[in-house]
């Protein structure tokens, strides 16, 4: 199935759910308040209108990168973080309004409204700030289940970036300098470098040259959407590494980088990785989506990073995450002699708010 099929079922689908979001807005918002019929056209129209404006914003912006389809596509990405939490704390709300007969108390819906507002408006606030601060995730792996020449040197790993019309040149920088402190031996990035909407991009990967060690990359399924071929293209024009599926060796221990294919259901892991690794050789495997990752442990490999999830991102879309991806859907796990972890990631997509998850910069130490 093409790119260009792929996008019109996205698409269409994105309006669908959209739809369906706001027309639930509606209702929690005419049951909860008192609206007149008349009032109540007009808020279904406005609904109506807005219900699109992410998914028409977002195209706007691939084709058009302006600062006002920069801001429309920021604005309406935190319009679906607070209509969210509204809608749920609303429904919350209108439990407790039938369960204790508050139906004709207009002053009790009047402050349970309010309430709903402030605390949603909260939520997104503390969601925004959480997803532009990241923490310093710290873990210890033996050194010996690599090289014993690895004793001692420490890795860092960074994934799904989403550079472009919100995170930009700034946080870019700002992940740089945090990264440098770090004084890692070796960086990785484990894909959705560039989220494909907006953003001035040969300036979006210029400052990777202030890495202050040697950095690879693969590609994550944003890049495809953007194109691969730019994606490669913008990398190579830096200090930085594009793996391309194939293996360099890191001191005695081979790093593997997998790009993310059109349909990643058609990809063979423990294939790919021995043709370039046919010896088992202690490997680190690079691969965006956390699949396959029982029988990528049968191949040699003893370490495998990835992205993808962001753990959900928002909350409760993260019990969606575990149900798709298992235990492998964020942090350490260890399957047979393989270690494997899935990073939350930096940016975001959508609303551009964390809520079940914090934004992390991944220091691997080897001990």
């Amino acid at each position: 199935m093409s790119r260009y099929i792929l996008f019109t079922i996205f698409f269409f689908i994105g309006i669908l759910i959209f739809l369906a979001m706001h027309g639930l807005l509606f209702y929690v918002l005419t049951h909860l308040v008192a609206v007149s019929k008349k009032y109540k056209q007009f808020l279904g129209i406005g609904l109506a209108i807005l219900a699109p404006s992410f998914i028409v914003t977002s195209v706007l912006l691939h084709y058009w990168d302006t600062f006002i389809t920069r801001w429309a596509y920021f604005v309406s990405g935190w319009w679906l973080g607070f209509m969210w939490y509204f809608i749920l704390l609303a429904l919350i709300g209108l439990v407790l309004i039938s369960i204790f007969h508050w139906q004709n108390s207009f002053i009790i819906r009047g402050s349970i409204f309010a309430l709903v507002v402030i605390i949603s408006f909260a939520i997104t606030i503390w969601g925004g700030w959480n997803g532009r601060n990241p923490i310093i995730r710290r873990i210890v792996l033996p050194a010996d289940s690599f090289n014993s020449s690895w004793k001692g040197k420490t890795l860092v790993q960074i994934s799904d970036l989403h550079l472009g019309a919100v995170y930009g040149v700034d946080y870019l920088n700002e992940t740089v300098d945090r990264i440098n402190k770090l004084k890692p031996d070796y960086i990785v990035i484990t894909g959705d470098y560039f989220d494909g909407a907006g953003g001035d991009l040969p300036h979006l990967s210029l400052p990777l040259n202030r890495l202050n060690a040697p950095t690879y990359y693969i590609t994550g399924n944003h890049e495809v959407y953007l194109g691969e071929k730019l994606t490669h293209n913008l990398i190579g024009q830096t200090k930085t590494m594009s793996l391309k599926n194939k293996a360099v060796d890191l001191d005695g221990v081979l790093l593997i980088g997998i790009d993310y294919p059109e349909n990643s259901r058609n990809i063979n892991l423990p294939d790919m990785i021995k043709t370039v690794n046919p010896e088992k050789k202690p490997a680190i495997l690079l691969y965006h989506e956390p699949r396959q990752v029982s029988a990528v442990a049968q191949t040699g490999v003893r370490l495998m990073l990835s992205g993808h999830t962001h753990n959900g991102q928002v909350w409760p879309f993260n019990i969606f995450t575990t149900l798709i991806y298992g235990k492998y859907s964020l942090g350490l796990n260890k399957t047979d002699s393989m270690y494997s972890y899935t990073s939350s990631g930096l940016g975001t997509w959508g609303p551009s708010l964390r809520t079940s998850s914090r934004s992390e910069i991944v220091q691997f130490k080897f001990e």
